[in-house]
This record gives C-alpha cells, structure tokens and sequence, in this order.
C-alpha cells in the first residue's frame, strides 16, 4: 500500500483554515499580559495604572522621534500634538506613524488625542494607523479597543496582510513576497522559527526586507506560537 505524504500548509489562508479547525489557543487575561503596548505622548499616559490593574502589559515610552524606540512593542499608541516633532514640525506624532508602520508593518498603530486643531497632521494619522481613540474615552471603551487591537496583533492572516501590503508597496517582487509567506507559515505551523532565520539570511542585499522579517519574528503571534 502506498503511503500518503501530508503537507503543511504552504500560504497564510490554508494555515488560517487548518487553525480554525483546531480551536483557539489563549485565554483573554494571558492575551493582554504577552502582548506589549507601547504609549508615545510628551505629556503622561492618564489610563496606565488602570490598565496595568486591568492586566494590561503597558509601557510608557514619552516623546521620541524614532521608529525603532517601538520595535519591542506590538501594540503603538501614538499622540499627536508635541510628538516627533524632531522627525517633523508639521506632521507631528503621524510623520512618526508613518515611519512605524514602513519599518514595523505587523504591529498595530492607534492614533489618540484630545486635538481638534492640526487638521491635515490628524488627517494623515488616522490614513496611517489602525484605530483612532479620542483620548476623553471612558475606560470602558479603552478595555473594547484594545482587546480589540490585540485580537487582530494575534491573527496571523492580519498580521500578514499588513506585512506583505508594505512589500508590495516596496516594490519587492512577487516571488520574494510567496517565499517570505511560505517561510511564515512553515514556521508558525512547525513553531519553529529557523525558516524565517534562514530566509533573512537571503536577504542580506535588502536591510528593508530584512527589518520585515525581524519584526515578524519578534512579533506577539510568533512569541506566543513558537516562544521566541
């Protein structure tokens, strides 16, 4: 009798599909302590400690004027008004979005504030982040929005989604962009993060790509998964 040969499912969607079958993985209470917010504000975060008692994993990063400062957290909740203002006076805290998401596509981006003036700086960060958040909101609606936010940092088919929209906006061709699927799946799937190690490898001509891929690996889903 032959045998049959089973094969892992080779794109984000087959891998989605079998996951489904199996069942979720984590308890809401655990979801909120591994994945890492990030706070970007010049002025102090005021729901922190609630949301530290809530069992939140909360940071208060401050002003910064760089990307990479966030590159830990998988969660950005970025001011407006006052922030960045090194990387650009106008744009303010959205031209720091914007490097965010070029650099760590995977991570999700909300945009909060309590400013009504500064139309286009605001008008350009809600275009680049995933959720707008007044900042009067009750805590309630902070709870909703980030358990919200860290559901879809926890779905790999979002995670993915976003990642390759930055490839193909970078103009990486369409077979690096189905090798760097692949290699996500295969691992996810195996939790066993060396082929995303040895895909990055393949990529030392393009840091762009490269600093794609590390942001994948050191993503919430790929530390929860695989325990990187």
């Amino acid at each position: 009798m032959e045998s049959i040969v089973m094969f892992g499912p080779r794109t984000v969607d087959e891998f989605v599909r079998r996951q489904k079958k199996g069942g979720s993985f984590e308890a809401d209470l655990e979801q909120r302590r591994k994945v890492r917010i990030g706070v970007v504000d010049d002025e102090p975060f005021q729901p922190l400690n609630n949301l530290h008692n809530q069992g939140y994993s909360v940071a208060y990063i401050g002003n910064v004027d760089r990307a990479d400062i966030t590159q830990e957290y998988d969660i950005v909740l970025c001011d407006i008004n006052g922030v960045a203002t090194g990387l650009n006076k106008e744009e303010q805290g959205a031209a720091l979005l914007s490097e965010i998401r070029r650099n760590y596509p995977q991570k999700y981006l909300i945009v909060y504030s309590g400013l009504s003036g500064r139309a286009k700086a605001m008008r350009l960060a809600k275009q680049r982040a995933d959720k707008y958040i007044p900042k009067s909101v009750s805590m309630d609606i902070w709870l909703q929005e980030l358990d919200s936010a860290i559901k879809v940092t926890l779905d790999p088919k979002s995670v993915w989604e976003k990642t390759r929209k930055t490839l193909v906006d970078s103009d990486v061709n369409a077979e690096d962009v189905a090798r760097i699927e692949r290699a996500y799946v295969k691992s996810l799937s195996s939790q066993k993060r060396k082929h995303m190690d040895q895909l990055k490898n393949n990529f030392e001509a393009d840091p762009m790509v490269q600093n794609v891929i590390s942001g994948l690996i050191s993503s919430a889903i790929f530390r929860i998964a695989i325990g990187v």
